[in-house]
C-alpha cells in the first residue's frame, strides 16, 4: 500500500495583510502546505502509469478581499484607492504663540523723583505794643517827658518824628521750627489804637538767630482807629522761629492844637500773616495733600520687532522695590491708566514708612493692557502714575527737603498671556516632528525590488485657522525605506488664509493638494517607507509688514489634516513577494521510493483578472539554510485592458500552464525544512505602464499535480 502526500499550493489574497495592497494592489500569494493521506490500492512493482492529484482551486474578486479593509476607497467606477488621514498633522495652539511672544520677558524700569517744594497752610500770629514801650524808646526826652508827666490829662499833642529801634517779640508760630521758602508772602497789618495818627510808621521783621531782616514795612498813614497792611516776598529766603518786630521810626502830625486825653497804655495791634507758602526745606507741620506726583513711562523691548497694541494677561510677576526719603508716613498711590481689570484702570496703595525700601508684588492677573495709548507711539509703551500723599496731618512739625526723594523700581517677568492684538514680529515658529504610519508591512518582500512608481498618488492638506495672523507654513516629510532607501517630499511652502481684523472669531480654511506635479510624492513612496517622518516650521508675518494689525485670542488655533490619496494606478518593473509555506513530506510506503517517481508535473488552469505579469519561483530552503531553486519562472500571464485602462470580461486571461519536476527536484523539496515561494510582478511594457485596480477584478486557480512511476 502506497501513501502519498500531496502538496497543494493556492493562491489567496485573504492571506496577506490587506495593506499590503498598496503595493501590490492585486492577490498577494499566499503558500499553504497540507498533508493530505490518499490510499492508492493494487499497486504492484509493474504498474507502469500516471497519478493525478487534484491540489486546490482558488478563486476570489478584490471586493472580497478589501471588505475589512476601512483603509482602502472605491470610487464610483469601482476603482480601488487607499486614503489615509492624520486629523494631527500639525498645530498650533494659541498658548505656543503667546507663549513665544513673551517667552523670556524680563523688564526692569526705575524712576526717581525728587518731591520738590511743599506747599504750607497760611500762618498766623498777633501780638500788641502798648504806646508807652514806643515812647520809652523816643531820643527826643522833651516829647517823651511831657507825655509821660501828662499821663491822664487833656492836653494837644505837638507833631514830632522818632528815628529810634524799639523791638517787640513775635510769638513762635506753632507751625514750623524752621523753613527755607520757595515762595512766600509776609503780610503785616497794624490797628492804630492810640490817641494820634501816625505816619511813615516804619517796621522791619528780623530773624533774631540770624539776625538777617526778612523786609521792611512802611505805612505812610495809619490814622487812629484805622487798621493798614503792608506786605513783603520772602521768596528764597529762610526764617526761624525767633523773630522780631524793630520800629524803626515814627511821626505824627499832632493834634493840631486839639487837647486829647494822654493815655499811653493805648496799643497798636500787630497780625503777622505768612500765606502761599511753598517751602524747600524745613521743619514744619505737614497738611494732608500730595506732597509729589510724576509718571513713569517705559516701552517693552521686543525680540522680533513685535508692535503689540493690546494684550490681556492671565498672569505676570510685576516685581517693586520702593524707597522713600520723607521723614514721615507716607501713601504711595500707584494708577495704571491703560491697564484695566472689570472695566476699570489698575489702582494701587502702598503706605511706606522711613526707614528700609519696601518691596512687594502688584496683582495685574486677568487684566487688559492698552500698549497704543500715546500720541508719539501707538504701540508697546505703559505709563503708571503715581502720587506721593500724605494722609493726615502731622501731629509735630516733621523736617522736609524739596531734594528728598522716592524712588520705584518695576520689574516684569513671567508674563501669561491669554490675548495679543498688534504686529506680532517677523519670526518662525517649529512644529514638533510627527510621523506618518501608513501601516503597511514591506517584510513580504524582497529587497530587490524595483521601486514602485504610483502613477497619481495625492496628499491633501487641510488646515483650518483662527488666528488673525499672515502664515507661510515650510515641511517635509522624509521616508526610511524598507531596504534602506531614503526619499523627501519637497512639497511647495502653504500660504495659510487668515482673518482679518474685523473677522475675529471666525476660521478661514485653506486646502492643499500635493502631487507629483509640485513635489516628490512618487519618489516618497517608491522606496517601500517603512517610516515617514515629517517636520517644518511657520513663519509668521512673511511679508514683515508692521502695518498688518495681527490678532491671537484665548480660543485661537491652526490645525491641519493631511489625506493621503494613493489611487492603485503604479508601474512597476520587478516587485517581488516572497513567503514561506510547510515542507512537502512525501511519505512512500515501502517498496517506493522517490527515484521511482520518473516525472512529477504540476498543472496550473487560470483565469486572471489582474492587468499585471506574475511569474512564481518555487524554492527549498534546507536546514542549513540554503536555498536551492526548484522551479523558476512559472508565467502567468496578465489581462489585457481596454481604452479606458480597464480590464472587461473580454480582456481576462486564460489558459493552462505546466511545469514539470524531476526526482531531483522532488528529492529536494522532500528534504528541505521550508518551501519558499516567490513571485514576481510587474506591470505591463516591462514595468513602464501603469496598472489601475478595480474591485471586480478577479483570479481563479486550479492547481493540481500528476506523477508518474517508472514501475
Amino acid at each position: 500500500m502506497l501513501n502519498i502526500c500531496n502538496t497543494h499550493v493556492s493562491f489567496s489574497l485573504k492571506n496577506v495583510t490587506l495593506r499590503c495592497l498598496f503595493l501590490l494592489a492585486i492577490a498577494s500569494i499566499f503558500v499553504h502546505s497540507s498533508c493530505v493521506k490518499d490510499r492508492f490500492n493494487d499497486i504492484e512493482l509493474g504498474y507502469q502509469g500516471t497519478v493525478a492529484l487534484p491540489v486546490a482551486t482558488v478563486g476570489f474578486t478584490l471586493a472580497e478581499v478589501l471588505e475589512d479593509d476601512t483603509l482602502l476607497t472605491v470610487g464610483s467606477d469601482n476603482a480601488i484607492s487607499l486614503v489615509y488621514r492624520q486629523d494631527n498633522f500639525f498645530t498650533i495652539s494659541a498658548a505656543e504663540l503667546l507663549e513665544e511672544l513673551t517667552d523670556d520677558l524680563v523688564e526692569n524700569f526705575s524712576q526717581t523723583t525728587k518731591l520738590g517744594p511743599v506747599t504750607l497752610g497760611d500762618m498766623t500770629e498777633q501780638f500788641d505794643m502798648p504806646f508807652s514801650d514806643l515812647v520809652e524808646d523816643f531820643s527826643d526826652q522833651d516829647i517823651r517827658q511831657t507825655l509821660e508827666q501828662n499821663q491822664g490829662s487833656m492836653i494837644p499833642v505837638p507833631p514830632f518824628t522818632e528815628n529810634f529801634t524799639s523791638e517787640l517779640p513775635v510769638p513762635e508760630f506753632e507751625d514750623f521750627t524752621y523753613l527755607e521758602f520757595e515762595s512766600a508772602t509776609m503780610v503785616l497789618s497794624i490797628k492804630n489804637g492810640l490817641f494820634v495818627d501816625l505816619q511813615n510808621f516804619i517796621i522791619t521783621v528780623v530773624d533774631t538767630d540770624s539776625g538777617l531782616s526778612l523786609g521792611t514795612f512802611n505805612f505812610s498813614t495809619l490814622p487812629m482807629g484805622t487798621t493798614q497792611s503792608e506786605e513783603i516776598i520772602l521768596d528764597g529766603k529762610s526764617i526761624g522761629n525767633n523773630l522780631k518786630v524793630v520800629v524803626t521810626s515814627l511821626e505824627t502830625n499832632g493834634t493840631n492844637g486839639n487837647p486829647v486825653l494822654i493815655d499811653l497804655g493805648k496799643k497798636l495791634i500787630y497780625t503777622l500773616d505768612v500765606k502761599d507758602i511753598t517751602i524747600k526745606a524745613g521743619e514744619a507741620v505737614l497738611d494732608p495733600g500730595i506732597l509729589a506726583q510724576d509718571s513713569l513711562e517705559f516701552d517693552f523691548s521686543m525680540e522680533n520687532s513685535e508692535q503689540i497694541h493690546r494684550i490681556v494677561v492671565n498672569d505676570v510677576n510685576m516685581a517693586y522695590s520702593i524707597s522713600s526719603e520723607v521723614k514721615t508716613a507716607v501713601r504711595l498711590k500707584l494708577t495704571f491708566p491703560n491697564i484695566y481689570k472689570n472695566n476699570n484702570p489698575v489702582v494701587h496703595t502702598i503706605t511706606m514708612t522711613p526707614g528700609a525700601p519696601i518691596a512687594g508684588t502688584i496683582d495685574l492677573s486677568n487684566t487688559t493692557w492698552r500698549l497704543d495709548q500715546h500720541p508719539d507711539q501707538s504701540f508697546n509703551r505703559m505709563r503708571v502714575d503715581y502720587e506721593v500723599e500724605l494722609e493726615n496731618t502731622t501731629s509735630s512739625p516733621v523736617q522736609f527737603s524739596s531734594e528728598d526723594e522716592v524712588s520705584i523700581d518695576f520689574t516684569i517677568s513671567g508674563v501669561d498671556l491669554a490675548e495679543a492684538t498688534g504686529y506680532l514680529g517677523f519670526r518662525e515658529e517649529t512644529f514638533d516632528d510627527g510621523d506618518l504610519d501608513l501601516g503597511f508591512d514591506f517584510n513580504l518582500f524582497d529587497s530587490g525590488s524595483s521601486p514602485l512608481l504610483f502613477e497619481n498618488p495625492k496628499m491633501r492638506i487641510e488646515v483650518a485657522n483662527s488666528f488673525g495672523i499672515p502664515l507661510k507654513v515650510n515641511f517635509n516629510a522624509t521616508a526610511q525605506g524598507a531596504f534602506g532607501g531614503q526619499a523627501s517630499l519637497d512639497p511647495p511652502a502653504l500660504t495659510i488664509n487668515y482673518p482679518g481684523i474685523n473677522e475675529i472669531g471666525t476660521t478661514k480654511m485653506t486646502e492643499f493638494l500635493i502631487s507629483k506635479d509640485n513635489s516628490k510624492i512618487v519618489d516618497l513612496l517608491s522606496v517601500y517607507p517603512a517610516s515617514i517622518t515629517y517636520g517644518g516650521y511657520a513663519t509668521i508675518n512673511p511679508d514683515n509688514d508692521p502695518q498688518i494689525v495681527n490678532f491671537i485670542r484665548a480660543n485661537s488655533e491652526l490645525t491641519a489634516s493631511a489625506e493621503v490619496d494613493l489611487p492603485f494606478s503604479f508601474r512597476v518593473e520587478d516587485l517581488i513577494y516572497r513567503d514561506t509555506g510547510e515542507a512537502v513530506a512525501i511519505g512512500l510506503e515501502e517498496g517506493l521510493t522517490i527515484d521511482d517517481i520518473e516525472l512529477a508535473e504540476l498543472k496550473i488552469l487560470y483565469t486572471n483578472g489582474m492587468p499585471l505579469k506574475t511569474t512564481l519561483r518555487i524554492l527549498a530552503l534546507a536546514a542549513d539554510g540554503t536555498e536551492s531553486v526548484i522551479l523558476d519562472d512559472i508565467a502567468i500571464d496578465p489581462a489585457e485592458v481596454d481604452a479606458s485602462g480597464k480590464v472587461t470580461t473580454s480582456g481576462k486571461a486564460s489558459g493552462e500552464l505546466f511545469a514539470s519536476m524531476t526526482s531531483d527536484q522532488i528529492r529536494k523539496l522532500d528534504e528541505a525544512v521550508q518551501n519558499i515561494y516567490e513571485v514576481r510582478f510587474q506591470t505591463g511594457n516591462d514595468g513602464q505602464a501603469p496598472a489601475a485596480m478595480f474591485t471586480d477584478y478577479d483570479v481563479e486557480l486550479k492547481i493540481g499535480m500528476t506523477i508518474k512511476f517508472d514501475k
